[in-house]
């Protein structure tokens, strides 16, 4: 097996992986936990005075965070659907 192969079968399972992850109880849970951390800081965002820096950037990171997660978990799972069909693809080649 190539290397290439095998990297793509590696960014394949992982894909599958995330994916389970967050169908799972616990990825669910902390999906929920991230989905109210970006509700938060919006609203924060909402009611704070334009001159304090300080709060502004603590609820910008708030945010940040609670979309990295899902960001991070989907990018995982494109890839891994990306890799499938370039494997798909080199099999009936």
């Amino acid at each position: 097996m190539t290397q290439e192969i095998e990297i793509l079968m590696d960014v394949a399972v992982l894909g599958k992986q995330a994916e389970n992850f967050m169908a799972s109880e616990l990825g669910r849970f902390l999906l929920g936990r991230a989905d109210a951390e970006v509700l938060t800081g919006v609203a924060q965002l909402k009611n704070l005075a334009h001159t304090d820096a300080n709060a502004i950037r603590l609820a910008q990171a708030q945010v940040w965070r609670g979309e990295s997660l899902r960001d991070w978990l989907e990018e995982a799972v494109r890839a891994g659907l990306k890799a499938q069909d370039v494997l798909e693809d080199r099999d009936s080649d």
